[in-house]
């Protein structure tokens, strides 16, 4: 019996496994990518249109309760596990965002 649960669960468990250690994000010259395991999330840069943070543990997969909200195209969102520096990734969004709305975890405007 206990062989037949482990032959269940072994798929799940490496999935999470190779999700943990294959999460990330990057920016290319045109978009924000955020890769959390099999899902891969493509962001162009001139489609966000506001910045902020999520504290809502039911609302997407991530590592972490502290997430980013990013708002883009007229409806969608993509909430993200939040990167290890926090100012240097709004930063970097900031700069390549120009026109979004960016606020930092306090609620306050980013500058």
């Amino acid at each position: 019996m206990s062989i037949v649960i482990f032959i269940l669960i072994s798929p799940i468990i490496i999935v999470l496994v190779w999700a943990l250690f294959h999460s990330y994000h990057e920016f290319s010259d045109t978009e924000f990518i955020s890769i959390f395991g099999f899902i891969k999330i493509k962001i162009p840069f001139q489609e966000i249109k506001k910045v902020g943070f999520s504290l809502n543990p039911m609302s997407s997969p991530a590592w972490t309760f502290k997430r980013v909200k990013i708002d883009y195209k007229k409806f969608e969102f993509a909430l993200l596990s939040l990167p290890k520096d926090e100012k240097l990734f709004l930063r970097e969004l900031k700069k390549r965002c120009p026109q979004a709305e960016i606020k930092d975890r306090y609620g306050n405007l980013f500058s």
